[in-house]
């Protein structure tokens, strides 16, 4: 009896042994599953994290030294320019890049009819209202549309000929629309704009900019009402068109108009936008320049016309050696990863399909942050190629430029497990895993059955 007992003691001890291996497989089981969620989860939980600010990267400029005036140049030599005066003004970095004489008084000349479309577009709202040309209008000389007295045109038909043709009697009507005919009242309205815009020494006599005495401003002043204007999107699209061509009217056949401003029809000039301005030989002009993301606006007084291009050309080149180009969004470059759902791959690589640039001055340490505009919405199929996301640049936190995000691989649709951001590689290795652990539980809960025999029962036939 003794013998016997001592079997099944053993025999239970042995289940229990069996059973106790079982749970610690279980365990190794569960741990298994939870590793490879773990690693197919890491890309969901890589793009929560990384969407959480949407910031991809940070850096600073590596100089050391600020240059905040054209007077700081870090050795780049300045041009030597043929104008009286002179200002340019990076939109990139807020800063002045390149001035001379910049206080001193000047005549405007045509450039004056910046402020005036800047005046027009605030004050009139529906830029195809009928207008009546004037007798005053009409008789006006210099640049001109030719318009005539009776003439019947629009408020948009007059801000291009203001624009391109430079029409001093498009600025004298446009200014006689906007005061109900008072144009002393027009003018009135041009120097409270002035002084709204920080304008300490400008003085407006007309809309047109012809040379009266008391019609002046400074390099410094002028910069202040051009970059105004041309953030006024309808101003930019008037000052930025090359050509227009106008209906016939009620006295006039159609016209065809095209612009002559210095660089603005020269291949990659950068010039964009612009007004000229010419009074007896002497000639001014106000452009804006955007090449590469690098947004500048450069006004020039007292120059002749066969200099005025070669000294904008000048400051604009020497921009590039005074300021520091970055390239934080390189195009081809991988930025970051994507989340796709119902894809066959669910985690793909996004890269930049241009550059985007960022400009600091050198010797600044400039912020330098890209920030990731993801759509969530990202679903399987994608095509190589396919937009995915913008990667935004920002300096000190102001916003510069962006270059679209593409895919560099077809993602075809995956099993219904990629619904869940599963892959079909992540399904394939999991599902197997969990059989196994669905396997180990019903041998657990079977073992454990047979294992469920009272412990008094063993002990019986030892006391024996």
């Amino acid at each position: 009896m003794r013998g016997t007992s001592v079997k099944k003691n053993l025999d239970w001890r042995l289940e229990m042994k069996a059973w106790d291996n079982l749970r610690k497989s279980f365990k190794i089981a569960i741990l298994t599953v939870l590793c490879i969620t773990m690693v197919f989860s890491t890309g969901l939980l890589y793009m929560i994290s990384y969407g959480a600010s949407d910031k991809s990267s940070s850096k600073s400029s590596k100089q050391t030294e600020s240059a905040k005036t054209s007077s700081v140049t870090n050795k780049v030599q300045a041009p030597e320019i043929n104008a009286k005066s002179a200002v340019l003004y990076s939109e990139n970095t807020n800063t002045v890049v390149f001035s001379k004489n910049k206080n001193e008084r000047v005549a405007p000349f045509s450039t004056t009819k910046l402020m005036t479309a800047l005046l027009v577009v605030k004050h009139i709202k529906n830029l195809d209202q009928k207008v009546t040309i004037s007798k005053e209008a009409a008789a006006l000389g210099g640049s001109s549309m030719e318009l005539k007295e009776g003439e019947v045109v629009t408020v948009r038909q007059l801000l291009y000929g203001l624009m391109i043709l430079s029409g001093n009697d498009a600025a004298y009507s446009l200014a006689e629309v906007v005061s109900n005919g008072n144009v002393d009242e027009f003018v009135k309205m041009m120097n409270d704009e002035a002084k709204a815009l920080g304008c300490k020494d400008t003085n407006f006599v007309n809309p047109n900019g012809m040379k009266e005495e008391n019609h002046y401003t400074t390099a410094s002043d002028y910069m202040k009402i051009a970059r105004a204007a041309l953030k006024n999107k309808q101003v930019y699209k008037f000052a930025s068109t090359k050509k227009y061509e106008m209906g016939a009217t009620n006295l006039n056949e159609a016209r065809v108009m095209k612009s002559h401003t210095d660089l603005i029809n020269t291949k990659g000039s950068g010039v964009v936008a612009g007004k000229t301005g010419f009074w007896n030989g002497e000639a001014s002009i106000v452009l804006a320049y955007d090449k590469k993301d690098l947004k500048m606006v450069l006004v020039l007084f007292g120059d002749d016309k066969e200099n005025r291009p070669k000294d904008a050309k000048a400051i604009f080149e020497y921009a590039y050696k005074y300021l520091r180009v970055n390239k934080p969004v390189a195009k081809g470059k991988k930025v970051t990863k994507i989340l796709v759902r119902g894809g066959k791959n669910t985690i793909v690589d996004a890269y930049a399909s241009e550059t985007a640039y960022a400009y600091t001055e050198k010797g600044d340490r400039a912020k330098i942050t890209v920030k990731i505009k993801r759509d969530w919405s990202v679903k399987a199929p994608l095509r190589k190629g396919d937009q995915v996301a913008i990667a935004k640049v920002y300096v000190d936190g102001k916003y510069v430029s962006d270059a679209p995000l593409v895919v560099k691989q077809n993602v075809s649709k995956g099993w219904i497990t990629s619904e869940a951001y599963i892959s079909n590689l992540g399904a394939m290795i999991l599902g197997p895993v969990l059989v196994v652990l669905i396997v180990i539980a019903c041998l657990v809960k079977r073992r454990r059955k047979k294992a469920a025999v009272p412990i008094g029962k063993h002990d019986k036939g030892r006391d024996k």
